[in-house]
């Protein structure tokens, strides 16, 4: 099994793909390597891939459809690579109009490969990792058996089950807009402690956050932007729902420079989205 892992850490290192800045779900089916090549046929192997491939499109469809889930399906096949390509070049010479594509790179958040290989009884045994590309953890981890009669049936049922794994899958993305303050960054857990980094000329600063309750709890300031040292802290209030909510936070800043200091109190407000990702998930 070790073996099989590391191929497929391989696969996931093959796919030069950018990945998403923020938190979204935008999965693409990689490769199925080959088990045991002496005694598996790779046509075999590479119908249950193009049926996997088919069938996550199709789950993913649904679920955009039914508006369960904010999840894409990118299509990074050899053939689709190929096409871009071609368009990205007739773009370029004048021929065809730069509408078609909105940026050459592909955005992917999630891949699949996997390995399968003969299970001695006409059919494959096979192996699934995901793989968040933001974090380069594995998110789900699928083994099973597939029978030539009925691959396209048990294609269909892992992506469904693939795709519905992955919509259960939350975490909260946190903004703030305060003059040069502006935090974009993903909570995976309200309940256990975070720290927080914002963009910017505040860069360097870090909020580490520790919940007391349900409610919200204490939080403090350290870092330093503009060249000099910041510190504060005070508490935060939460308000959140299923789909999102509020976390403001109360307290102090201080700025100590050469020349002197100051500190200011302040009360910043942020908002919460529930959004599906699996930035934040893995598998053990």
């Amino acid at each position: 099994m070790a073996v099989i892992r590391n191929a497929l850490l391989a696969l996931v290192g093959m796919m030069l793909l950018a990945m998403p800045v923020a938190a979204e779900i935008r999965i693409a089916m990689g490769s199925v390597l080959v088990m045991n090549p002496g005694d598996t046929a790779p046509g075999q192997v590479a119908s249950f891939e193009n049926a996997l491939r088919s069938a996550i499109a199709a789950a993913v469809e649904k679920a955009q459809g039914s508006g369960r889930c904010d999840v894409k399906a990118v299509d990074v096949s050899e053939q689709a690579i190929k096409g871009r390509q071609t368009e990205e070049m007739l773009q370029r010479k004048g021929y065809s109009q730069k509408n078609g594509l909105s940026d050459s790179k592909v955005v992917v958040s999630d891949a699949v490969n996997g390995a399968a290989g003969f299970d001695n009884d006409g059919g494959l045994d096979y192996v699934l990792e995901v793989t968040n590309l933001v974090t380069n953890k594995t998110v789900a981890w699928l083994e099973g058996n597939v029978k030539n009669s009925r691959l396209i049936e048990t294609a269909d049922k892992i992506a469904a089950d693939l795709v519905d794994q992955m919509c259960k899958k939350k975490v909260y993305h946190y903004t703030v807009q305060a003059h040069d303050l502006v935090i974009d960054h993903m909570i995976c857990d309200l309940t256990k402690p975070f720290t927080l980094s914002p963009k910017g000329k505040m860069s360097g600063l870090r909020y580490t956050f520790t919940p007391s309750g349900e409610n919200g709890g204490g939080y403090s300031l350290g870092g330093s932007a503009g060249g000099v040292p910041w510190s504060g802290g005070g508490t935060y209030t939460q308000a959140v729902s299923d789909t999102g909510g509020t976390l403001t936070m109360n307290g102090t800043w201080k700025v100590s420079s050469p020349v002197g200091g100051f500190s200011r109190n302040a009360s910043i407000p942020g908002r919460l989205e529930a959004v599906t990702s699996t930035q934040c998930a893995s598998v053990d």
